[in-house]
């Protein structure tokens, strides 16, 4: 599945309220579910049916599950781990003394990518198509600027995105009398970035072309994302309007200056502050023009520490052990409410199909968060079938095991799991 935000989406709702604190909102259907496990559980556990006792056998069942769930995550975090080890820029352990030919190098990077984006989908996220990340680059920004892609210098640039929400940034514009107000801007509640340099390309110390750069960041403005690419993707280039503004002093005054030249004798010309007065006001103008543009640079640089301070969520091996406790946090999510929405549709002798229970999912999370989502259905069934808590085969109406059978069904898991 591939994420895209089409063009046209910098158009914002009409009736949304602009936080003055800079506080992110969500937008539109959010392909996750945005529940911490604890907000999770008494959302479930909610149910003014359910006794004391009930509700403590819920409560158990859901934390099996949950610690079933994260060991199994904990199996995968250790192979993608194993996987990146040759490719691991931070990776500070002697290497193996026989290192891989190129071809054997070669298909270990492949399957490192390919268990990457499985993690990555387990989490929720999708690909961001490589047109919208040109896109992006290239789309209008507050500061003016002008950038340019350049992406020849890399073998892989993939970019992965999580939900939608919006973001407040601060802009002075000439309408307002150049005070600060909030603007808001569509943006990646989470995105991932996984880079891979060229072999043969000059790129400086810090890089290197065997090694496979990660990171994960929140709250990532469309229009910001060449923020969060390494420098050597963009090129900053002058504004045509800072070219012309930077030049036009000097093409416009050059007529009135060689007129001024002529009309003064030769000695008044060799006098070096009637020719300085002379210069000062085409000069003066053209350097304002160009600092306008070189504090317009200053400003990028200064917005890109930040986010790369504050919004950064994890580099390299940290950034996938994020993304494996992400993965766990929607797969559990998932499966507790898709086992809790079957067992009370069984419990009240209902027939329920796919597509009631993904109905049934989403509206449980608007209405008591008001969030929409796009709940995957078809995850949700795989994992309870993967985990032995399904009955139903096929075709059949969803049903799900006794919560006493299906405890000592994830007792067993655990057995099995521990040393």
């Amino acid at each position: 599945m591939i994420m895209s935000f089409a063009p046209g989406e910098d158009i914002l709702p009409e009736n949304l309220e602009i936080d003055p604190k800079g506080r992110l909102s969500h937008v539109g259907v959010q392909n996750y579910v945005p529940l911490s496990r604890k907000l999770l559980d008494s959302m479930l556990l909610s149910d003014y049916g359910l006794g004391d006792s009930e509700r403590l056998r819920w409560a158990r069942f859901f934390d099996a599950l949950g610690r079933v769930q994260r060991a199994q995550m904990f199996l995968n975090w250790d192979l993608l781990r194993e996987l990146y080890q040759p490719f691991d820029p931070d990776h500070t352990y002697l290497s193996e003394e026989h290192p891989a030919p190129g071809e054997d190098k070669a298909d270990r990077l492949d399957i490192f990518i390919r268990q990457f984006e499985e993690a990555l989908r387990a989490a929720n996220f999708q690909r961001v198509e490589f047109d919208v990340i040109q896109h992006a680059v290239r789309s209008n920004n507050d500061l003016r600027l002008k950038y340019e892609p350049n992406f020849d210098v890399f073998d892989e640039i993939r970019v992965y995105g999580r939900g939608r929400c919006i973001v407040t940034r601060p802009r002075r514009t000439l309408r307002r009398g150049w005070r600060k107000e909030m603007h808001a801007h569509h943006a990646w509640h989470r995105l991932v970035v996984m880079v891979k340099f060229r072999d043969g390309v000059e790129m400086g110390p810090m890089t290197r072309s065997d090694r496979i750069y990660l990171r994960i960041f929140k709250e990532v403005p469309f229009r910001e994302l060449e923020m969060h690419l390494p420098e050597q993707a963009t090129r900053i280039r002058m504004p045509m309007l800072d070219k012309v503004s930077v030049a036009s002093p000097v093409l416009v005054g050059l007529p009135t200056l060689v007129s001024k030249v002529l009309s003064l004798p030769i000695l008044a010309l060799m006098n070096p502050l009637v020719l300085g007065s002379l210069l000062t006001v085409p000069v003066a103008s053209g350097w304002r023009s160009f600092s306008g543009f070189r504090n317009a640079k200053l400003k990028h640089t200064h917005r890109m520490i930040t986010n790369l301070f504050y919004l950064t969520q994890g580099n390299n091996r940290l950034c996938i052990t994020r993304i494996c406790e992400m993965g766990w946090e929607q797969e559990n999510a998932e499966a507790a409410i898709a086992f809790k929405m079957i067992h009370d549709a069984n419990a009240r002798g209902e027939s329920i199909d796919a597509a009631t229970l993904d109905h049934r999912a989403e509206r449980f999370v608007h209405d008591v968060r008001q969030i929409r989502i796009d709940f995957q259905c078809g995850d949700a069934v795989e994992k309870l079938r993967r985990l032995g808590l399904l009955k139903s085969r096929g075709m059949q109406p969803l049903e799900v095991l006794p919560l006493d059978e299906a405890m000592e069904v994830l007792r067993k898991h655990w057995a099995r799991m521990s040393p």
